[in-house]
């Protein structure tokens, strides 16, 4: 039997960034370990409060600032700055920049909190974004990414849909690849090459 194809998978950090986890957060540490003993690359996708527009060096410090003190953002009052602002930034999807690992932040603390992975991204207040913007308008909120993974698997139903190219190039190997396109109304789609 051949060996199966090593690629990117990417979780979602939904309930791994509460302050008081589930089990749907134990299931993703599982979950992104046994992935990781498969020999695949593991991309994981928060939602915090860090701002897109954070310079680099700072959005590491800020990404385990927000994750060791996560609260429930406060609802602006209404007609406020801030409110429209929201309101605005809800009809477009943030994008998933990646938290490049330095040593500014000593990550001991979180490490029983944290699964393995290997690429850390933060989509500003994603899914409270995609929340509001699928009652307003029923629509799913369409994550970008520059270099998204062969496979998302979301962890809780969220109406965020990964928008991936038709054909995959995140595979080391080349023989056989399972991955998303924006198009399939399935869960998955084998391409082989």
């Amino acid at each position: 039997m051949s060996e199966l194809p090593k690629c990117r998978i990417g979780i979602d950090g939904f309930n791994l960034s509460l302050g008081k986890g589930t089990g749907v957060a134990t299931y993703a540490r599982t979950l992104s370990h046994a992935v990781k003993e498969l020999g695949h690359q593991i991309d994981l996708i928060y939602g915090l409060d860090v701002p897109t527009r954070s310079k680099t060096e700072l959005r590491e410090v800020r990404f385990f600032d927000r994750l060791d003190h996560f609260d429930p953002p406060k609802r602006p009052a209404p007609f406020s700055k801030r409110w429209i602002r929201d309101r605005k930034a809800d009809f477009r999807a943030p994008p998933a920049l990646e938290i490049t690992r330095t040593d500014r932040v000593d990550i001991r603390p979180f490490e029983g909190r944290l699964p393995a992975f290997d690429h850390l991204y933060n989509a500003e207040n994603l899914f409270s974004r995609a929340a509001r913007h699928f009652r307003r308008t029923g629509r799913m909120t369409i994550l970008r990414m520059d270099r998204p993974p062969a496979i998302m698997h979301w962890t809780y139903p969220l109406p965020i849909r990964l928008e991936a190219p038709p054909i995959s190039t995140h595979c080391t190997t080349s023989s056989r690849c399972v991955c998303l396109t924006p198009h399939s109304t399935t869960s998955h789609i084998i391409i082989d090459s």
